[in-house]
């Protein structure tokens, strides 16, 4: 007989916690070959050759207002994952709305690695045909809550927010430590 259940969660009282993320790198999925999971960790990315070149792009959010969530929707047999990120960049330019259209019109998808405080680089937006084994997943896409504000008083902010989102049927995975994310960035 199989049992459905071959573990426990682990806790390691040693684990640094700390919320937040530091860095967002985002790639059209179209850019992005393949990724090797081991251990339901993924060890390599493997882009694309040739223009544009298949990279990674640096996002630096401001970090105290930049999250992560991951959420389950049961229906019966099947379950249903949305890994949404919202991050907010500082004062509104012209470089940031060419950056906010380019990712609006990337209509095939995209991949997107966050680095959280506690060190962790985290890989979502992968779809079957870039590792045999995933489950059924969509690209991510830049979703309804992008946003760009002026505020009202002096004081008040004047960023971007953007807002990406995937839904698949497995949750994000956890990149390798000893991954070089420089490797694949522009």
């Amino acid at each position: 007989m199989s049992f459905c259940l071959t573990g426990g969660i682990p806790q390691d009282c040693n684990e640094f916690g700390a919320g937040g993320i530091d860095k967002i790198w985002v790639a059209p999925l179209d850019a992005v070959a393949s990724v090797t999971l081991a251990a339901g960790v993924v060890t390599a990315i493997t882009m694309e050759v040739g223009p544009p070149a298949g990279l990674f792009y640096e996002l630096i959010p401001y970090q105290e207002t930049t999250v992560f969530t991951e959420s389950l929707e049961r229906a019966q047999v099947s379950s249903k994952f949305t890994q949404t990120l919202q991050a907010l960049f500082p004062i509104r330019t012209t470089a940031k709305r060419e950056a906010i259209m380019e990712l609006v019109n990337c209509n095939c998808g995209l991949v997107i690695v966050h680095r959280e405080n506690t060190g962790k680089l985290w890989i979502w937006g992968l779809t079957k045909d870039k590792e045999a084994t995933l489950g059924i997943s969509f690209g991510a896409q830049i979703s309804g809550g992008t946003t760009g504000t002026s505020g009202t008083a002096i004081s008040d902010s004047n960023n971007e927010t953007l807002s990406f989102e995937a839904v698949s049927t497995f949750k994000a995975y956890e990149v390798d430590s000893a991954f070089d994310m420089s490797t694949v960035t522009a």
